[in-house]
């Protein structure tokens, strides 16, 4: 997979811009604030319809704007693909070969993206939810099935809960229904995280010297998630939402029998969850899928020897890859890479 060529509309300080891409290497050099943050967040945005910040798609819109829009050609095993992302009327609108798509899910299937910006960090220390999420994006492009199984069960989660609060007598019916939808997304998700309990210690030993484990926490305990259904019930009653089940799930990651995210430093954690994201696309590899990779600034919280490493290890990707710096003294660019100047949200070709 290889974003051919990009184009962006009133997305923050980028009014306009078109790109032709590099199949390997694309480096966005630039002072901080002229926009290069801006341009890896409006690719991102095109795979997967929103921030990879956290903020509200209407910030993403230039004051004033209306709405934003971006473009990307895509090459797939030798065909083109036009896909389109854009924000207006306070709604999502995507496109690929001109027809409108139903969901920002399609949009992953075309242009997959992962990004490694300063706050990889979270993926270690942050809340179950940013592992639950990188694991999910791996296992939608693994099991064709999967978004499937993750809507029956978030729809038998609200049911259930539902019944928590107003209806107890349909609990019972609720539990069945939960029970058999988690376990079937919970099968889904077992396969990748076995293969990435395989790859992550391997890639955060090159980078770190650290010795972790990696395991997948289900999001309940016992036997099976009905039972723990049964034994939760009081408790969920009092609540009024449902406590055990795969959206509780967790990968959790171990050094020396503990938590690693209660015994690392900040940059630490951060070497750690860029193994964790090189592990993935080493493994997604393996079933021919190879994501852009968007690498905000890497050379921020890493001394000169890891920002060697990781430049060393990016290099040796197959992936189609967006790396920002402020320049690009500071590690060895390939000479096949496309290189780009941006300066108050204008971006430049350097060659």
């Amino acid at each position: 997979m290889s974003l051919e060529r990009f184009e962006v509309q009133r997305f923050r300080c980028l009014s306009d811009v078109a790109l032709d891409l590099a199949p390997g290497w694309n480096l966005f050099t630039g002072a901080n604030a002229s926009g290069k943050t801006s341009l890896l967040e409006a690719l991102y945005f095109l795979g997967r319809g929103r921030s990879f910040r956290g903020v509200p798609n209407r910030q993403l819109v230039q004051t004033s704007a209306d709405g934003l829009s971006t473009f990307g050609r895509v090459s797939i095993s030798g065909q083109t693909h036009k896909l389109g992302a854009g924000w207006a009327d306070g709604a999502l609108r995507c496109r690929k070969d001109g027809a409108e798509l139903n969901s920002a899910a399609e949009l992953a299937a075309t242009f997959p993206a992962q990004v490694l910006d300063p706050e990889a960090h979270q993926l270690v220390s942050g809340s179950p939810h940013n592992r639950r999420r990188f694991l999910d994006w791996m296992v939608f492009h693994v099991e064709p099935g999967f978004m499937a199984a993750w809507r029956r069960y978030q729809q038998a989660l609200r049911q259930r809960n539902a019944a928590l609060r107003a209806n107890p007598q349909q609990i019972a019916e609720w539990d069945q229904a939960l029970a058999s939808a988690g376990e079937a997304l919970h099968a889904q998700r077992v396969g990748v995280a076995d293969a990435l309990a395989v790859e992550i210690p391997l890639h955060v030993r090159a980078l770190t010297g650290l010795e972790v484990s990696v395991e997948l926490n289900p999001g309940w305990s016992g036997d099976g998630l009905l039972a723990a259904l049964n034994t939760s019930l009081a408790g969920d009653r009092e609540a009024g939402f449902t406590h055990p089940g795969p959206h509780r799930a967790d990968l959790v990651l171990r050094l020396d029998g503990r938590r690693a995210r209660d015994q690392l430093s900040r940059g630490q954690e951060k070497l750690v969850a860029i193994g964790m994201v090189l592990a993935q696309l080493t493994t997604l590899a393996r079933s021919a899928t190879y994501p852009a990779l968007l690498v905000d600034d890497p050379a921020a919280e890493l001394d000169r020897s890891h920002l060697a490493t990781l430049i060393e290890s990016l290099t040796e990707l197959p992936n189609q890859l967006f790396v920002t710096s402020l320049d690009a003294s500071g590690f060895a660019v390939p000479k096949s890479a496309n290189t780009f100047h941006v300066e108050r949200g204008v971006v430049v070709s350097s060659r």
